[in-house]
């Protein structure tokens, strides 16, 4: 599912390139493509054995049910358990496994946080920091965070000022062809390496050779994106 996550995230970039298109819009879902990966990343570690695997698995879970029942309570607490698992549920499915866990509130900040069999699920920056480091993408994570943030460079990096005649200033839509297209190859590695993990895992070591194969031409989606050979000039 985290895989056909990643997929989607590419299919959204896929139909949202124009000849208008942006970085802004395609950051925002590499990002989105980036976390869940990284979720991948760290599930389908090698060598951890099964009995983690599958303790981080609902850790996951619990992660998933805790947010969930934050949302909840804020909208209707009555309706707990009517979207999705509860902590509840995923506490008593991991009582029935037999694994060790522990739950446990701050009492200064009132989150919860969960281990399992002295797992702990680390936090989204440092599952990033761990991914991107493994597909040799250093800083992709903050260079995306800030298209997700809106943070000033990210939403003015869409525009070019320009000087019209008679001194007025103007902003001009600018799409970026080069950093549209290093946010597909960088989406495109976010899915490669979970993927190789996966198949690792299971045997697949003919899926294996040929997905290296392919892996080491990854420059060529670039080409088979097909960009509009105008998008460097558009302007509207």
């Amino acid at each position: 599912m985290y895989l056909d996550t990643v997929l989607d995230c590419l299919r959204g970039i896929a139909r949202a390139l124009t000849p208008e298109t942006t970085p802004y819009v395609v950051e925002a879902l590499a990002r989105a493509a980036m976390e869940a990966g990284a979720v991948l990343f760290w599930l389908l570690q090698p060598r951890i054995g099964a009995r983690l695997r599958v303790a981080r698995f609902w850790l996951i879970r619990a992660s998933g049910a805790e947010y969930l029942d934050e949302s909840v309570q804020r909208i209707d607490p009555s309706a707990a358990g009517a979207y999705g698992e509860t902590p509840a549920m995923v506490e008593a499915a991991i009582q029935d496994l037999g694994l060790h866990y522990t739950r446990q509130q701050n009492p200064r900040t009132g989150k919860w946080s969960w281990t399992c069999e002295g797992e702990r699920l680390p936090g989204y920056t440092a599952r990033a920091t761990a991914f991107e480091a493994s597909v040799s993408m250093t800083a992709a994570y903050a260079i995306y965070s800030a298209a997700a943030h809106a943070e000033w460079h990210a939403v003015a990096g869409r525009f070019r000022e320009e000087i019209l005649p008679g001194g007025q200033r103007v902003f001009t839509v600018t799409p970026d062809r080069e950093a549209v297209a290093a946010a597909v190859l960088a989406s495109a590695g976010f899915v490669i390496k979970p993927a190789e993990l996966a198949l690792r895992l299971l045997g697949r070591t003919a899926r294996l050779a040929e997905f290296g194969y392919h892996a080491r031409r990854a420059e060529d989606l670039i080409y088979r994106l097909r960009l509009p050979g105008d998008w460097s000039h558009w302007r509207r």
